[in-house]
């Protein structure tokens, strides 16, 4: 499988970017400039049909007006049936996302195509 990349940059955009069963390698970078005194938010969270579960926050406040926040990230992530992994942002908030399936559901190793 290819590695799948997704740039979420829409106003309070809800995108699912991977809904297959398996253990999936999630990188890359999240933008928080706030310089509308607004709350800025840039989230990658599972989903389980139901509920959402935070697996990675960038966040900056009201009070921090004119602030930047960049941040990287690089973790592994195990989706089983009927999960799935996406990602929000608001405004003046941006999310470069690339995921890739290192294993099936039951562990097994997938090879890149």
């Amino acid at each position: 499988m290819l590695c799948k990349r997704l740039i979420v940059c829409l106003v309070f955009l809800k995108a699912a970017f991977v809904t297959t069963t398996g253990y999936f390698r999630v990188f890359g970078n999240g933008f928080c400039n706030d310089a509308s005194g607004s709350d800025q938010l840039f989230k990658i969270f599972l989903n389980d049909g139901s509920t959402d579960k935070n697996v990675f926050v960038v966040q900056i406040d009201r009070t921090a007006t004119g602030s930047h926040l960049n941040s990287d990230f690089d973790f592994v992530v195990f989706l089983s049936a009927g999960d799935s992994l996406k990602a929000t942002a608001t405004s003046q908030a941006s999310g470069n996302v690339t995921t890739r399936q290192i294993a099936d559901i039951n562990g097994n190793l997938v090879n890149p195509t």
